[in-house]
């Protein structure tokens, strides 16, 4: 596993603007997943604290209370929840199955971050039942071990 770098802020939006957030915090490794639908988003995830996470458009409050205007998207258990920009189609982010507390940041969306250069942890999403989750250190899915 890489030594994290120290917490920086960090500004994302989606492909045409209208999701926009920013994010205090290192980026350490982040983790690619082999799910169905992580292969056809081909997003790579960086999980973070909900205090590290700050919406600015759509506002916090309109996340929390669902008058946020984006596509809201739930599979499988219908726990998570994907927040997809209407116009462009791009997912920003998402609360895991972890539920509150986390938030699940596509650093794909992240500008300026050179994501070839990040360690990425695979993890294997499609190994989940459709009832609980297991193991792994992202709470997600069995995780490979990190090449060296």
């Amino acid at each position: 596993m890489s030594t994290p770098s120290p917490p920086q802020t960090h500004t994302g939006t989606c492909h045409c603007g209208h999701i926009r957030f920013s994010i205090t915090s290192p980026l350490p490794d982040v983790v690619s997943c082999d799910c169905s639908i992580c292969i056809r988003r081909g997003a790579l995830i960086q999980r973070i604290p909900d205090a590290d996470f700050h919406p600015i458009s759509p506002s916090a409050q309109s996340l929390e209370d669902g008058t946020h205007g984006l596509i809201e998207y739930r599979f499988n258990t219908m726990v998570a929840r994907d927040y997809i920009c209407p116009t462009c189609g791009i997912l920003g982010f998402r609360r895991p199955r972890l539920g509150t507390g986390v938030w699940a940041i596509n650093v794909r969306c992240l500008e300026g971050v050179e994501v070839e250069k990040l360690v990425v942890r695979k993890v294997f999403g499609s190994q989940l039942s459709t009832v609980g989750v297991e193991g792994g250190v992202t709470g997600e899915g069995k995780e490979e071990a990190p090449k060296s």
